[in-house]
């Protein structure tokens, strides 16, 4: 590196970040053609990992979905997210599967199916039935050229015949969008603190806004796939916002295993309506990793180490941010017990000589999780987290009313028109209902609450005749906008929400929206 001229190191530096993808041999060839330098693709490799630009194995933004949104296409996205996050038209396909085992469907294009029959009754007014008379090549442009003709006649004659079909259906949605408002922690002595249901912030008390609700099924997995499996949980922050409370004290102390009367007895799922719907009484390890985020405010330390320059990087292609970080071990005391414990303390900064942007705890082990490990697992479950803390104090402003908020309640009796309905093409009516709403809680501010998709659909021209898939896919962007969702600042408060939820496409890759102002 001493070797290589500053007018090279800006080259190759130029190079990748007008586009990140571009590999070590790409950058030489580069180099070589334009300016006739020959640089090594060793020495290449050198300069993008001093500067933090490098492209570590696996992590390839090829691996996850990312999608870039303007307010006109935001809506189609959020519906689309909704059903990916909730996992109704892969609920609805697995009903059928059981109901119906001798269709010759793969689950993944009975869930393909079950989705573009949802988008198409969005915006179409005519009985879905009768797509099946429609040509073959005519399917293909509503349903994609999964489904042959025959087939889809025998899925709506099946689906038509088969009550059982409708009241699985029920049953499950029942199972889906049970509410988790909190999780409660018990601990040995009789003490106990409070998760969120989104897992975003420890609460000392049950009087968590109902906003950070979450579903039984996204707790559930959760806990049993992370809490319980070793991975760590990754908390947003902590409150209160001014200072650092004891509450703190307890989480760090009952996941670091380390004092015997703070060890969890018991994890503890409770409803909106303050009714326990799960606990989890076994397998809860003495000891669990965890991240929690730290504002500079509000840890004294943090002005002394931000002092020191970025020793590590971790920069994340899905949103070609560059994050320097740098770390030292402290000591975190309790104060009621006079007790402490070991923990790293890692800074988020903005330069590498720059202020600290954020500071994380973690007991993570510095020798299997290198400082920019840490700091990759928190900005991938919170990649905007500064916008993230300024929608966080919104929400904490105008707080949601249990009689405002889109409950299960209300879905489980939007549900209960599935049974009563007549065919087919009322019961995917109902899904697009059920998924409005659960889209309207799971991302939209409470200003947007009282917007309806139904509502917008009537706003537009009623086109006759036969559906066309582009004709769906575009004409759902333009339904899926609304007044709200056009200022700016809503979309982007939408699209954090969207990014700090478990959406995943069927191919299990992690969903993120990138707003664009265009």
């Amino acid at each position: 590196m001493s070797k290589i001229s500053k007018d090279i190191v800006l080259a190759v530096k130029a190079i990748k970040r007008k586009n990140n993808r571009t590999s070590v041999r790409q950058i030489s060839s580069q180099l070589s053609s334009k300016l006739g330098i020959k640089v090594s693709k060793s020495s290449i490799s050198a300069i993008l990992k001093k500067c933090g630009l490098s492209s570590p194995k696996g992590r390839r933004v090829s691996g996850r979905s990312l999608l870039r949104v303007s307010s006109h296409w935001a809506g189609y996205f959020l519906f689309l997210g909704a059903d990916a996050f909730l996992g109704l038209s892969s609920a609805v396909a697995a009903c059928f599967r059981r109901s119906f085992p001798s269709i010759r469907l793969t689950e993944r294009n009975l869930r393909d199916i079950v989705l573009a029959w949802i988008l198409a009754k969005v915006i179409y007014t005519v009985d879905l039935t009768k797509v099946a008379d429609y040509e073959k090549d005519e399917i293909w442009q509503i349903l994609g050229k999964r489904v042959s003709k025959g087939l889809l006649a025998r899925f709506i004659q099946t689906f038509n015949s088969l009550q059982l079909v409708k009241n699985e259906i029920v049953t499950e949605i029942n199972h889906l969008v049970q509410d988790v408002h909190y999780l409660r922690f018990d601990l040995e002595d009789k003490s106990r603190f409070f998760i969120d249901g989104t897992f975003k912030t420890i609460w000392d008390g049950p009087h968590i806004p109902i906003n950070f609700c979450s579903t039984y099924c996204n707790v559930n997995s959760y806990v049993e796939t992370t809490l319980l499996k070793g991975e760590p949980v990754v908390i947003f922050n902590a409150r209160p916002e001014s200072a650092l409370s004891e509450v703190l004290a307890e989480f760090i102390f009952a996941f670091d295993g380390s004092s015997p009367t703070k060890r969890i007895r018991n994890i503890r799922c409770i409803s909106s309506k303050g009714i326990e719907t799960k606990e989890f009484t076994h397998n809860v390890p003495p000891k669990m990793n965890f991240v929690v985020g730290i504002w500079p405010w509000q840890y004294k330390p943090i002005a002394q180490l931000e002092k020191k320059k970025a020793t590590g990087y971790y920069f994340n292609e899905a949103f070609e941010q560059k994050y320097p970080c740098v770390e030292e071990k402290i000591r975190f005391a309790q104060h009621i017990e006079n007790k402490e414990v070991m923990l790293r303390l890692i800074l988020i900064k903005e330069t590498d000589a720059g202020h600290a942007r954020i500071g994380l705890f973690t007991n993570m082990d510095e020798h299997e999780f290198p400082g920019e490990d840490v700091v990759r697992k928190f900005v991938r479950r919170f990649p905007f987290f500064e916008d993230s803390h300024k929608d966080f104090l919104e929400v904490l402003k105008t707080p949601a009313y249990a009689d405002e908020f889109p409950d299960e309640k209300k879905i489980l009796g939007q549900a209960q028109a599935v049974r009563s309905s007549r065919d087919a093409d009322e019961v995917f009516a109902v899904l697009v209902d059920i998924l409005n709403s659960f889209m309207q809680r799971s991302f939209l501010a409470p200003a947007c609450w009282g917007w309806s998709l139904m509502k917008m659909r009537e706003l537009f021209l009623k086109q006759s005749g036969r559906i066309r898939r582009d004709f769906v896919e575009d004409s759902i962007c333009n339904l899926l906008v609304s007044d709200r969702l056009q200022n700016l600042s809503e979309l982007k408060a939408a699209a954090l929400r969207f990014n700090e939820s478990p959406v995943f496409d069927a191919d299990g890759k992690k969903m993120w929206i990138r707003v664009d102002s265009a």
